[in-house]
């Protein structure tokens, strides 16, 4: 009788010991599971950090282009400039001049079209307005009545407006970068009982 008592313990302790080992074995299973989710989790926000950032790196120098066009605007419409560069004779100034009126065209007909693909539309209607403006004060200069009391007064309004939309356009377009949501926070190395609740709600998924 004790050889099969000595038996049966022994044929116990085998079952725990393959037990033990199954269950090691699942542990570990499921820890390394674990580990690549967090890592793939981890590389996930890691991505999208990465795109936040890009995007915001791309708005910022779109923003800037703007700025840049929206001050020569607002240079070009001063009462001590007040020229159109077509209506010039033929010269060193009418050149200079119709390179900085036409690079600033472009550089807002190239933020339009970024900004949009960006989906700032509300910057969008900014540039819109400002390049509209800028237009009919120029068609205003190359009028033949532009010295007309009319004119002169319509070109004193839109000269108006042009700076009534220039002057807040940097912090417009400041708190339009600080408004982007930033992406999820990179989750941190868990301790173990961190480790654990992982491991149990992944089994539950």
């Amino acid at each position: 009788m004790d050889a099969n008592v000595a038996g049966l313990l022994g044929l116990l302790i085998g079952l725990l010991g393959v037990l033990a080992g199954l269950v090691a074995t699942v542990v570990g299973v499921a820890v390394a599971v674990l580990i690549q989710w967090r890592e793939d989790q981890r590389a996930h926000t890691a991505e999208r950090w990465d795109q936040a950032t890009a995007r915001r790196e791309r708005l910022r120098a779109e923003f800037e282009r703007v700025l840049s066009a929206a001050y020569s605007f607002q240079a070009i419409t001063s009462p001590f400039v007040w020229v159109n560069p077509k209506t010039l004779p033929e010269g060193a100034y009418k050149t200079r001049l119709t390179k900085f009126v036409a690079k600033a065209y472009e550089d807002l007909r190239l933020a339009d079209v970024r900004l949009r693909l960006e989906g700032a539309t509300e910057v969008v209607g900014k540039v819109e307005e400002l390049a509209r403006e800028f237009g009919q004060f120029q068609d205003g200069l190359g009028s033949r009545s532009r010295d007309s009391d009319a004119t002169v007064t319509a070109l004193r309004e839109h000269q108006e407006k042009i700076n009534e939309l220039v002057a807040p356009l940097d912090a417009k377009l400041q708190r339009h970068l600080d408004a982007l949501p930033p992406p999820d926070p990179l989750p941190g190395p868990p301790g173990f009982h961190k480790w654990i609740q992982d491991v149990l709600d992944w089994f539950r998924r």
